[in-house]
């Protein structure tokens, strides 16, 4: 029933909200802004918590926090964490979104501004295209342990595509949607109009689209410009999890084409 409410909302209000993207762009990482968005994830087997707190309580003098958790269960977990550590929690604003990833900036809103300070969110596709080739090299290609740990994940996964319209209703953005599949972290902004993107990573999610394509669509939802493509990511992030760095060294490669 829920995701049911989430699908209608989204339906009414992408219809009304979309509009054409002539004056928004996407500010550099740098600017002066109001406020940062985390995601909360339930395990904390992996250690992720003493960093998260670590970054609140840097951030919340300076901005406001807002944390996107994926049920109220989990919500409440999480204050209480929050308080257990001594966490002012004035500054800190709490939401119920799908999803159970901590990376928001990969599967959440791309934000925008124009000249009259107005906000808007570039609506970009998700998938976990990279996920089963994590699985596959964690248990030593054992296809029995990839097949149960991708369906243990892809009911909460499937979902996560939602996060980035869910946060545009939030603020009351605009909302400029494109079908390309996309992460936060494959992108920089110099907020001057000049986009880098890394060429691997979106077209291992994009296969189907062309390169001009997937430019034009950039440069009207994130009001860019000129975009710089790097052939390849970092030299220690094949597919996003695993390094390659080899003793005190890494082969780095790029090729890059600009246009403009």
């Amino acid at each position: 029933m829920k995701q049911l409410f989430y699908i209608a909302c989204l339906s009414s209000l992408l219809a009304c909200k979309q509009t054409s993207n002539d004056k928004f762009h996407m500010p550099a990482e740098w600017e002066s802004h109001e406020a940062v968005w985390l995601g909360w994830k339930a395990d904390s087997t992996a250690g992720f918590y003493p960093t998260v707190i670590e970054m609140i309580e840097t951030l919340t003098p300076h901005v406001t926090v807002k944390i996107a958790f994926n049920s109220m269960e989990l919500m409440q977990t999480g204050k209480n964490y929050l308080v257990q550590q001594k966490i002012d929690t004035s500054n800190i604003k709490f939401y119920e979104m799908p999803g159970d990833r901590y990376w928001i900036r990969d599967h959440g809103s791309a934000f925008l501004v124009n000249e009259k300070g107005e906000l808007a969110v570039a609506d970009f596709g998700w998938d976990y295209y990279g996920y089963p080739q994590f699985l596959k090299e964690k248990y030593d290609d054992n296809q029995d342990s990839v097949a149960k740990y991708l369906n243990k994940r892809l009911p909460s996964m499937s979902k996560t595509s939602l996060v980035d319209s869910l946060m545009a209703i939030t603020e009351n953005a605009k909302i400029f949607k494109t079908k390309v599949v996309h992460e936060g972290g494959n992108i920089e902004v110099n907020g001057k109009g000049t986009l880098i993107v890394c060429e691997s990573a979106i077209k291992n999610r994009n296969p189907d689209l062309d390169n001009q394509f997937i430019e034009s669509e950039f440069k009207r939802v994130l009001g860019v410009s000129k975009v710089i493509w790097l052939k390849q990511g970092l030299a220690d992030d094949p597919n996003g999890f695993y390094r390659r760095i080899v003793d005190n060294y890494a082969e780095v490669v790029y090729s890059i084409r600009m246009s403009s």
